[in-house]
């Protein structure tokens, strides 16, 4: 995910479904996993859920910010969507 040897490497942007809500990740996915487990079956409406981890300082959101809600998905996990379309967009643990 590099340019050149000696150029930052390129940020990785994103939306949700309605394009209200814009980010961009200032660094590569540290981890990515597929979580089976019931609450992520339900809140992706498939088998698994795919994530890719980022420290929070390197996630910031370019636009619509003020149309992010949230919601405690179980204890100490917090699930952030867009409030116009819905789509699923972060979560973190406590």
């Amino acid at each position: 995910m590099s340019n050149a040897p000696d150029s930052p490497p390129l940020a990785l942007t994103g939306s949700c479904l309605c394009g209200a809500i814009a980010y961009e990740l200032r660094s590569s996915p540290k981890a990515v996993s597929h979580c089976h487990c019931r609450i992520c079956q339900k809140a992706h409406g498939a088998a698994f859920a795919t994530y890719g981890s980022v420290p929070a300082k390197d996630l910031v959101f370019t636009q619509g910010q003020e149309q992010l809600r949230s919601f405690v998905s179980s204890p100490g996990i917090t699930r952030c969507f867009c409030q116009q379309c819905g789509s699923s967009l972060t979560w973190h643990s406590a």
